[in-house]
């Protein structure tokens, strides 16, 4: 672990989305338990401030299938806290709570991660081979994601 990032041998993001998705439902259940008294708005200022830590996530592989699995327990606590039964269609959620669709916020923070690292002259990408193959992967799924 460095920086409270798993990293394993394999290069493997699951384990660190895995570690971030068990914590992300240990921290709905809290919110959840605790203030069940409390109107569904105030649980979801709750929710926001203390479950919504997406910090690491900037360095996942969106390729990584558990992170639809992430996005799913999201919706789940999603949908617990502001009271919505389970049927509740997820593209609402967004919607309800003011907040962007979870997907759309990790590759936000991908995203603003790799502008950040180049704009500012560091040689992270140029220093790590297998990681520049990986950036032009990625950089052609969010041209499509945008066009």
């Amino acid at each position: 672990m460095h920086l409270g990032i798993v990293i394993t041998a394999q290069l493997d993001d699951l384990d660190d989305i895995l570690q971030r998705r068990n914590n992300y439902i240990c921290q709905v259940n809290t919110v959840a338990c605790y203030f069940n008294k409390l109107t569904w708005r105030v649980r979801l200022k709750l929710y926001q401030s203390y479950c919504s830590n997406l910090s690491g996530c900037e360095l996942w592989s969106l390729y990584n299938c558990a992170i639809e699995r992430f996005c799913v327990v999201w919706r789940k606590g999603l949908r617990r806290i502001m009271g919505l039964p389970y049927a509740a269609h997820g593209h609402l959620l967004p919607l309800l709570s003011n907040s962007p669709p979870i997907f759309n916020e990790i590759c936000r923070q991908f995203a603003k991660f790799i502008l950040s690292s180049l704009c500012n002259g560091q040689r992270l990408f140029v220093q790590l081979q297998n990681i520049m193959a990986y950036l032009l992967t990625v950089s052609r799924l969010l041209v499509v994601m945008l066009c």
